[in-house]
This record gives C-alpha cells, sequence and structure tokens, in this order.
C-alpha cells in the first residue's frame, strides 16, 4: 500500500464532524476531486452540514439574505459564488445619459432605478430612462409635472410623484399609463389641513396605483387612481411618516407609530423615548420598514431599533444596537425588503441593512436574524469619503469621489473597484446587477451582471450567424452560377443560330444571302416538278417560277443606299436562273433509251418531232438568242463584282 493510499485510508477513518470541518476550508472546486477519490468523501460532500460549515468559517454565520431562493446550502453556496464571480471578473459596460430640462441650468433632484426604468424629477419635469430601449432616442421620455404651488411636502418613486399642499389637496401624477401626458391632476378630496407627508406604493403586480396622505390633524387618506378610498382619523398629532405595501400601512406622529392592516384594522406601538426626544428637538429620524419580514427601523444618531409589526407575531417586540459613531444614513436592501420573507431557504432568508457613519465607514446588519440583540455582520473603514451606498442581498456598493467600491455584502471581501465615475456623487442606485451613479443631471449606467454568459451566447449566435449566412451564401451562388451557366449556354445557342440562319435581319449582306437561298430554293422546287412535265409544260412553269420569284425579290424592302447593290442581285439571280435552265435543256439532249442505251441524236430528233412533244424553228431559235443573253449577262455580272 502506498502512502496516498494510506493517508486517504486514514482519513476516511476519522469521524464524521472531524471530516465536516476539516473539507469546510477547502474550495469548491477542491471538493469536486475530492469527492471523486472514494465513496465516503462523496457522501460527505453531498451532506448539507458540510456547506453550512463552508458559509460559517467564510462569513461566521449561517445567516443571511438568500440569493438562490433555494432550500440547499450547497446549491446556494454555488450560486453565490457565481454571482460575485460575475461582479468581479466581468467587464463594465458604462453608458452616459445627460439629461436635459427645460432649464438647463436645473439640476436633478430625486432618482429611483428599478431596472429596467430609471425616473428623475427635476422642478417641472419628470424625465424616464428607459434602459432596455434599443435605440438611443427612445430611451429618454421627459413628462411635464410641475410642481404646484404651495406644495408641502411630496414623494415620486417609479410609478408616481405625488404632492400634498399647505391648504389639505393632494395632486398626482402617474407614469405606468398614458396618463402620464396629461398635467398633474389633483385628488377628488381633501384634508381638514396642510398635508404633512404622503406616500405611493410601488407594486409591479398591481394593477391599481394607490396613495396614502397625512395631515397635520392627524387624518390619513388612502387613495387609489386620485380617487379617495377611505379616511380615518388616526390621531391628533401631526402625521410624520408614511409608508404602503400592498395592505400594509405604517403611520408615524411624534409619539406613536400605527399598523393599519387593510384600512380598516390598527394596531399601536411606542416609539422609544430617546427618539421622541430626538422628534421633538427636530432632530434627523431614520425610517425604513422591511414588508418582507414585517419589520420597522428607526434610529437617530447613535440608535438603531428593530421593531416587529407583525400583527399576528410578536407585535411591539424590540432590539437595538448602540452605533458609537455618528449615525449619517441608513439604506435597505429595497428588493429583499419587499419580498415575503421565506425561513426554509438557505440562510434563513435575511435582510442586510447598511449604516453609514460619520467615520467614513459602514457597517452591515442582518435584521432579520433571530435573536435579542442586533449584531454588526461586516464593518469596512474607508479613508476616502462615502458620498453614498446601496446594498443587496448580495453586494454592496459605496460611491467615492470619482471612482466606486463593490464588496461582498456578507463578507466584506472587496470585489473590484470602478474608475472614472462622478467626482461628486449624489445619486447611486443597483438593481438586478445593474448600478446607475449621477450628479447634476448626468447619469452613468453600469452593467455587470451575466456579462460573460451573454458575451459566449453572443459569440455563439454570432457563429451561428455567421453559419447561416454563409449556407445562404453558397446557396445564392450557386443560383448565380446556374443562371450564368443558363445564360452562357443561351448566347452560345444563339451564336450558333446566327452563324447556321445568317444572325440579324437587318444586315444588307444577310438581305442578299436570304434572296439567294430563296431562289435556289425555288429552282429546286421547280427541278423536283419538271421531271414529270413536258418540255412544253417545263418551259411555262420555268417561266412561271422566273417570273414569281422575280415579283417576290422585287417586293424586299431595299433601302435606298444598296439600289446599285440590288441591281447586281437581280443580275446574280437572273443568271443563275437561266443558267439552271440551260442545264437541264442539255440534259434533256441525253436520254436514257429503255434498255439503258444513249439514244443517238436522230432519236432525239424523232422524239422531238413526234406529236406528243413538237418544238418549232421559233423556239429553239429564241432559246438560242436567249443563252447569248444570258452569257453576256453573267459576264457583265462577274466583271461588277471584281
Amino acid at each position: 500500500m502506498t502512502d496516498i493510499e494510506q493517508s486517504t485510508k486514514s482519513l476516511e477513518n476519522l469521524p464524521t464532524e472531524i471530516l465536516i470541518n476539516i473539507l469546510s476550508y477547502l474550495d469548491e472546486k477542491d471538493l469536486y476531486a475530492v469527492q471523486a477519490t472514494c465513496r465516503r468523501f462523496l457522501e460527505i460532500i453531498n451532506d448539507e452540514e458540510l456547506w453550512k460549515n463552508l458559509f460559517i468559517s467564510r462569513i461566521h454565520t449561517r445567516l443571511f439574505p438568500s440569493f438562490s431562493r433555494s432550500a440547499k446550502y450547497s446549491v446556494e453556496y454555488v450560486e453565490r459564488n457565481r454571482g460575485l464571480s460575475e461582479w468581479k471578473h466581468n467587464r463594465a459596460v458604462k453608458t452616459k445619459f445627460t439629461v436635459t430640462t427645460q432649464n438647463q441650468n436645473n439640476q436633478l433632484e430625486k432618482m429611483v432605478f428599478e431596472y429596467p426604468r430609471c425616473a428623475c424629477y427635476s422642478d417641472g419635469v419628470i424625465m424616464l430612462v428607459q434602459l432596455h430601449s434599443r435605440r438611443r432616442k427612445d430611451r429618454l421620455t421627459y413628462m411635464p409635472c410641475t410642481t404646484p404651488h404651495g406644495c408641502s411636502t411630496m414623494h415620486f418613486n417609479i410609478n408616481a410623484a405625488v404632492f400634498g399642499r399647505f391648504d389639505g389637496r393632494v395632486f398626482g401624477k402617474l407614469l405606468t399609463n398614458k396618463s402620464h401626458l396629461c398635467p398633474v391632476t389633483e385628488f377628488n378630496a381633501i384634508h381638514s389641513s396642510s398635508v404633512t407627508a404622503i406616500t405611493t406604493s410601488a407594486l409591479e403586480d398591481s394593477p391599481e396605483d394607490w396613495c396614502v396622505s397625512g395631515c397635520k390633524s392627524g387624518q390619513v387618506i388612502w387613495w387609489c387612481e386620485a380617487k379617495k378610498r377611505n379616511a380615518i382619523q388616526i390621531s391628533d398629532k401631526p402625521i410624520l411618516r408614511l409608508a404602503l405595501h400592498k395592505d400594509l400601512t405604517v403611520i408615524m406622529d411624534s409619539q406613536q407609530v400605527y399598523v393599519v392592516d387593510k384600512m380598516d384594522n390598527v394596531h399601536k406601538l411606542d416609539i422609544p423615548s430617546n427618539l421622541q426626544l430626538s422628534l421633538v428637538t427636530s432632530l434627523s429620524l431614520h425610517f425604513e420598514v422591511d414588508f418582507g419580514g414585517k419589520l420597522l427601523i428607526l434610529g437617530d444618531m447613535a440608535e438603531i431599533y428593530v421593531i416587529s409589526i407583525n400583527p399576528h407575531q410578536d407585535f411591539g417586540f424590540t432590539k437595538s444596537i448602540h452605533i458609537p459613531d455618528l449615525i449619517e444614513k441608513i439604506f435597505i436592501d429595497d428588493i429583499t425588503s419587499k419580498r415575503t420573507q421565506d425561513a426554509s431557504v438557505a440562510g434563513g432568508d435575511g435582510c442586510y441593512l447598511g449604516i453609514l457613519t460619520g467615520d467614513n465607514s459602514v457597517a452591515i446588519i442582518n435584521v432579520r436574524a433571530p435573536g435579542s440583540k442586533l449584531r454588526i455582520q461586516t464593518k469596512l473603514s474607508f479613508v476616502e469619503r462615502v458620498h453614498t451606498a446601496q446594498i443587496t442581498n448580495l453586494v454592496m456598493v459605496c460611491a467615492f469621489s470619482g471612482s466606486l467600491g463593490i464588496f461582498d455584502a456578507s463578507s466584506g471581501t472587496e470585489l473590484r473597484v470602478v474608475r472614472k465615475t462622478e467626482k461628486f456623487p449624489q445619486f447611486l442606485g443597483v438593481s438586478h446587477g445593474r448600478m446607475i451613479v449621477g450628479s447634476g443631471n448626468v447619469l452613468h449606467y453600469l452593467q455587470y451582471s451575466d456579462q460573460d454568459f451573454r458575451q459566449k451566447k453572443s459569440g455563439l449566435s454570432q457563429t451561428n450567424r455567421s453559419n447561416k449566412w454563409n449556407e445562404v451564401l453558397n446557396s445564392q451562388l450557386d443560383l448565380y452560377n446556374e443562371d450564368e451557366n443558363s445564360r452562357i449556354k443561351e448566347l452560345e445557342r444563339k451564336e450558333r443560330l446566327r452563324q447556321k440562319f445568317v444572325g440579324d435581319l437587318d444586315d444588307e449582306e444577310i438581305q442578299l444571302e436570304i434572296a439567294l437561298i430563296e431562289s435556289q430554293a425555288a429552282s429546286e422546287q421547280f427541278q423536283g416538278t419538271n421531271a414529270q412535265l413536258s418540255p412544253v409544260g417545263q418551259d411555262e412553269e420555268l417561266q412561271r417560277a422566273i417570273e414569281e420569284s422575280r415579283l417576290a425579290y422585287e417586293n424586299l424592302t431595299i433601302p435606298e443606299h444598296l439600289d446599285e447593290d440590288a441591281e447586281l442581285l437581280r443580275a446574280i439571280q437572273q443568271s443563275q436562273e437561266e443558267e439552271n435552265i440551260q442545264r437541264r435543256l442539255r440534259r434533256s439532249h441525253r436520254r436514257v433509251g429503255p434498255l439503258g442505251e444513249i439514244a443517238s441524236s436522230s432519236e432525239l430528233s424523232n422524239r422531238l418531232s413526234s406529236p406528243e412533244i413538237e418544238i418549232s424553228s421559233v423556239d429553239i431559235g429564241r432559246r438560242e438568242a436567249y443563252d447569248e443573253d444570258f452569257e453576256v449577262a453573267r459576264a457583265l455580272s462577274m466583271q461588277d463584282m471584281r
């Protein structure tokens, strides 16, 4: 047995708990290699306890927000590492938007980012950026939204902008339908006093847009599509804060918090005394609601309180944590906070809260973690000033002067730093693996998530597109070659026909050739018929054929400048016809007898003098004269041709 086999055998003999503890320090790829060595290691690596220990060894807790929404820690671990790897290694695709308003000097006041939309508000104008639009000119939509005169409070989200006035009137503008082309609309009822708080709900799966407003006298009104649905006189003190999500409404005045379920069932709880003091002295109060876990997060400059607002379980249960440094801002994972908690998934489906403090540090707390106390899971300190920050269930993003820092929200590990961003960032949004950072009227849109996958997919589609293009190109080339071959064959066929039939009929030489061909055809036809006629009939047919040929030729259209050639043609034709006649006459002198002998001249003369055939001396003289004329004409024509 080798040393490796002995060491493997000794590891196998260790207790399972020890093996799990040892293997929990290995990386994922090392675990896949170890599980192939033996059956026991395979069973241990497929045990969920090992993957729980992997989380403990890396982030020191088993409680964290779920990324994969799976009940298995092994799946959560793999998916979480994949997501972090995308943020770390993928190339950022940057797009710059300059959001202008009617007044070029106006700056953006509010920005809300929920991919694929980004909404920006400036006094008098709302700009909606459609990030998924392929055509750049269709990405920006400008909507008039003049702030009502005497506005005392407002709220702006991705679905609507609502305003409350000092006289109790409420105005709003919806962004989810064609009404965004209309001006700001006044709601159909008013408060009894000045509006002090107002908010809207941003529900992706709801066909209606809801709004709730509170006034100085403690009245709360629920609105749906600019129409009053319900009203409650919930307090005698001014309403300071409001939060709305689905059927749950959270209302706060200077002393109490009211949790209203379905606009009817009201549950009350007292605000911690030190927070009441902060409200009385007009100090800043931090206010966030985790609707998924039904938790209210309140804080002042040194304390953070997490209060249960679940009417059916632990209502009013409070946990707190003291922050030694000045609390400047708190920010919650907005997407997770609106998603109902599922404790059965890996990590318990927690929700992260970030706390930005005056010493330029950011602390991260899981507000859904069980227990009686809150605990800081990760704390990061920076040299550069953090202007603003956002957190998700996977990463935390901090905006510095001219750069962005991306960190693992669970462990605080730095993933990457993005350079050349805004020097004084005012707005920061993170949604679905994408970020928007901006200041003034300039927004920078950055994409990270799934870049490698999209690039591979794009490369694959490009390859497929290239293959399809090659197939189409080859088929088109085949068709072209076939057409070209057909065209060449047709040209060759026409050339052969032209050579055979003398081609184009407009040529003067072809006209002459056609006349000669017709004359020869007529002569041959005459010879064929003349073989069965008597000499007198032959002469008559011969004269008739000559006359018809002459008339047919005279009917041909010959240009004026070819008159001399036409005369020459007539002479040649006539000479050929006469020569054919003379040839036939010569053949007639040699006749073959019945037994194959050649007839003598006396026999021929007897035949000619027979009653069947009578040839007069006048006819013979006419033939002789005709032969002389023929010879003269032929000589003249030959001389002209020379």
